[in-house]
């Protein structure tokens, strides 16, 4: 599609007109689209970024569904798996690094305290 179809189905899907909204991996993150209250996705994927890129598609003012389809005894369960042992890895990160940058501010005002 063009990038001004595009533009118009998304247009029509934010005004209700069509309330389903059928798209490739472009939407993930390439375009603007509203919030939506569930997004199926027919594979999972091994990265954690176009995991939770996928899931922002979903709840982020609203109550949200996220549905992935899995095929048993295929690539699709690893993929699954990986994706979200790294997400996991992931937020603990941030976590940490959270934690830290408080500790170090905590610190720092101890000092400028006195």
């Amino acid at each position: 599609m063009s990038q001004k179809e595009q533009k118009k189905i998304i247009n029509e899907f934010s005004s209700g007109e069509i309330n389903v909204l059928c798209a490739t991996c472009i939407a993930e993150e390439g375009l603007d689209i509203p919030e939506v209250n569930v997004v199926v996705f027919y594979e999972p994927i091994p990265s954690a970024i176009r995991a939770i890129q996928r899931a922002g598609r979903t709840a982020r003012l609203i109550k949200g569904k996220l549905i992935i389809l899995i095929t048993k005894k295929t690539r699709d369960e690893t993929f699954y798996s990986v994706s979200r042992s790294r997400e996991k890895k992931m937020h603990s990160a941030i976590k940490t690094i959270k934690e830290n940058l408080a500790r170090r501010n905590k610190l720092d005002y101890q000092k400028k305290l006195g």
